[in-house]
């Protein structure tokens, strides 16, 4: 094999063949669910909740700004997931993303505030979704992120 071939087998597959896929397929459904998730806060962004013109408690501005904010970051790191080739930015964004969703929420906690997360403002409403439902299966997408992301960087380290 040349130096060539390498440097192509280590692009894409960076684990071998079996962790390589995982990785693969791992950072891609990170991707859908940025830019699902981004793609409701910006559409939410736009919404006639109430919520979105409260104070959001650790930024200080409000709900609408920092959704906006947030649901582009989210829509940048899923283009980058979905059409990217070097995995060791796209594991190193998703870990960055989910370990900052998880302080948000440990700070909202540690605040006292423990209403669900208004992420999605009123498309909770438009599917008939109980706010709370949505807060847990969030939850457990952040739970799923920052695992396979903590995962792959350990993978990452390991194979240097």
């Amino acid at each position: 094999m040349s130096f060539i071939e390498i440097q192509q087998v280590d692009l894409h597959e960076p684990f071998g063949n079996k962790f390589g896929r995982w990785s693969r397929r791992f950072i891609l459904s990170a991707g859908g669910i940025f830019l699902i998730t981004g793609l409701a806060k910006i559409t939410s962004s736009f919404g006639r909740a109430e919520i979105l013109d409260f104070a959001d408690p650790i930024f200080g501005i409000s709900f609408r700004h920092v959704m906006l904010l947030v649901g582009t970051l989210e829509l940048i790191i899923s283009t980058i997931c979905l059409f990217g080739e070097c995995i060791k930015i796209q594991a190193g964004l998703v870990a960055w993303m989910a370990s900052s969703f998880a302080i948000y929420h440990w700070g909202r906690s540690f605040i006292g505030w423990h209403q669900p997360c208004p992420c999605f403002g009123n498309n909770t409403d438009l599917l008939h979704i109980v706010p709370a439902t949505v807060d847990l299966i969030i939850k457990w997408v952040l739970i799923y992120l920052l695992a396979g992301s903590c995962f792959m960087s350990f993978l990452i380290w390991k194979h240097k």
